[in-house]
């Protein structure tokens, strides 16, 4: 693990080793081991209507903060010095370093739309940091900013069971992350409430209390 940086901020060796690791990763197959996770929904890491909508809707954070841990993981078994950005959504659109990395990954063709502008302004991150709910707080983010980028970036990212073929997917969860560190501090001790094998965020070990605190995991946002 190591600090994650604003992707509009970082150099030009910090830019290269991130497209260098998820470039080998897909030549030796990890990053589409890493896709194909995201394409089971069983996992329950998004709102989905249903039976278990609560408690999908109370993984989502966690779940995904479980994945880009595992993804950094194997990146930086690639190149050492890499590490996934944040895509702070506030600064702007696509950071220009990224806009020509758009990788086929398997039979998926990146489509991505280069031309959005900011994904959500600083004011939405504002409100949505003094909300104290914790069900409140995540339904919100999950929809508008997090649902509301998927669906601009176009294809594949629009799309749930390739979204993470695009490199820009884990910037753009690196930011909900960032977010919810921030929501954290303001709230210590709020949590996703969740048992048995909710709590377990599947395919990993990892669980929810596991995930509370970014610092005992290793990294910050910086």
């Amino acid at each position: 693990m190591s600090d994650r940086k604003n992707a509009f901020k970082i150099s030009k060796a910090e830019q290269d080793a991130y497209i260098d690791g998820v470039t080998k990763m897909i030549a030796d197959g990890s990053y589409q081991t890493l896709v194909s996770i995201h394409a089971d929904m069983s996992h329950n890491m998004h709102t989905m209507p249903g039976p278990k909508l609560t408690e999908s809707r109370r993984r989502f954070l966690s779940w995904h903060r479980a994945y880009l841990i595992h993804m950094e993981a194997e990146l930086q078994k690639k190149n050492t010095d890499a590490f996934v950005p944040y895509w702070k959504w506030a600064d702007g659109g696509v950071p220009d370093w990224l806009k020509g990395f758009m990788p086929k990954v398997g039979s998926v063709e990146n489509k991505r739309n280069n031309s959005i502008s900011s994904v959500a302004p600083q004011q939405r991150i504002d409100d949505l940091l003094v909300l104290t709910d914790y069900d409140t707080f995540t339904s919100e983010l999950e929809s508008n900013p997090h649902n509301a980028g998927h669906v601009a970036l176009g294809y594949p990212m629009r799309s749930v069971p390739v979204a993470p073929s695009d490199p820009i997917f884990w910037m753009h969860h690196g930011e909900v992350d960032r977010v919810w560190s921030l929501w954290q501090a303001k709230n210590p001790g709020k949590k996703p409430i969740l048992t048995g094998t909710d709590a377990i965020m599947d395919p990993w070990s990892d669980t929810v209390d596991s995930l509370d605190d970014i610092s005992k995991l290793g990294y910050k946002y910086v």
